[in-house]
């Protein structure tokens, strides 16, 4: 399956074209003027960016997962120590007919708590549900339980050859109080622990993990590595994931269908892309010009390893092959082509320089941090460094 999926840089392959919906509900979330395809929800991303795409011929839809509520609970004595609160989240109808879906959850958008926006405008049947938050809460959180019935929804987009976009950020859990509202009064429900991450159960193990110290693990002969260096050191993190692991001839061995592309420092990745049925999803952290990032992602990564879910942006492809090349431009490729191998080479030169020298001289930081044998041991050798006979 790894190389399955690396193969994806360097060929195309059919998708099944599905026809246009006519449903009025449906076919608002569409920007006339735009190109059908690739149909792109965008979830929790900065209306700024969601222009931004549009402004380059993406058909986006614009959803979420809902705002954070700012809960006016009182103390235990107040009337308003509890308010019933309900989901906020919008996503389209039709969203397993989607080719990408971008989930930015690192956007935490809060308002003001408001009464009305939290009944139930039409009410079937003689049972109604909402959330109760309690005092000392004064955050009310939806994400998790939106997380939920957004991966209900995917369900059908990842049997079908499509696109999911990730933007990291540490998983919040949120443990939820439902209660029914009935003509015969109020009944509290068992509570409900969910996660942030509810919408993509077969996540590898997420590792706590903070920081800024990052490097990339592809190189850069496809597009995704080199927006990947592009955007590196304004990147951050906050939390990693472990390699997922699985059988193979009786023997565990890490999982083909998960492929890293950043890692931090410390050795886990902060960015990958995972094969899940037919789709692929990517993860990335924290990047600091999201605009910039997502429209190169969706205008040249992206299209690279699927085009066939970007008809318009390969449509010209072909003009990249040696017999379509401008005048000068194949020598400038292979000229480029030479310098970043050089560089490549020198830097994994010096790389193993370094290590051989911290190897060498390990003995000076075991001065400070050894005990022991092993402290006599490095004394020893640093009396020898100075001059010290045997």
């Amino acid at each position: 399956m790894l190389t399955w999926l690396r193969s994806k840089i360097r060929r195309s392959h059919d998708v099944d074209e599905t026809s246009a919906v006519a449903a009025a509900n449906i076919e608002s979330s569409f920007v006339s003027g735009k190109q059908e395809r690739p149909r792109v929800c965008l979830i929790d991303v900065d209306e700024g960016i969601v222009e931004g795409l549009r402004s380059k011929g993406m058909n986006c839809f614009s959803g979420t997962l809902g705002s954070l509520v700012s809960v006016p609970n009182k103390g235990y004595e107040s009337y308003h120590r509890t308010h019933d609160c309900l989901l906020n989240c919008r996503f389209p109808d039709n969203l397993h007919e989607y080719d990408v879906v971008v989930i930015d959850l690192q956007n935490k958008k809060t308002v003001e708590y408001d009464a009305h926006q939290h009944e139930h405008s039409h009410v079937t049947g003689h049972v109604q549900q909402v959330f109760m938050s309690a005092y000392p809460e004064t955050r009310f959180d939806p994400r998790p339980a939106a997380a939920q019935v957004l991966g209900d929804k995917l369900q059908a987009f990842l049997g079908r050859e499509t696109v999911c976009v990730i933007l990291a950020a540490e998983n919040d859990l949120v443990t939820y109080y439902p209660i029914k509202i009935t003509s015969d009064g109020i009944k509290e429900c068992d509570m409900i622990p969910l996660s942030l991450y509810g919408f993509y159960p077969d996540i590898p193990s997420m590792v706590p993990l903070k920081g800024i110290d990052t490097r990339v693990l592809i190189d850069t002969s496809s597009e995704l590595g080199q927006l990947l260096r592009r955007h590196n050191a304004s990147s951050k993190y906050e939390t990693a994931f472990a390699h997922p692991i699985g059988w193979k001839e009786r023997q565990r061995v890490e999982s083909d269908d998960f492929i890293p592309l950043m890692a931090a420092m410390s050795g886990e990745a902060i960015s990958y892309v995972h094969k899940r049925q037919k789709n692929c999803t990517f993860v990335f952290p924290v990047i600091t010009d999201k605009k910039a990032f997502l429209i190169d992602l969706m205008e040249r990564a992206l299209p690279e390893w699927f085009p066939a879910l970007f008809p318009y942006s390969t449509r010209f492809i072909w003009l990249k092959d040696e017999p379509y090349m401008l005048p000068n431009e194949e020598v400038l490729v292979r000229e480029r082509e030479g310098i970043r191998r050089a560089f490549e080479a020198d830097l994994a030169k010096i790389d193993a320089q370094i290590d051989a020298n911290r190897e060498k001289h390990k003995y000076l930081h075991d001065l400070l941090t050894a005990s022991g044998a092993e402290l006599v041991a490095s004394v020893q050798t640093f009396l020898l460094w100075l001059g010290f006979p045997d």
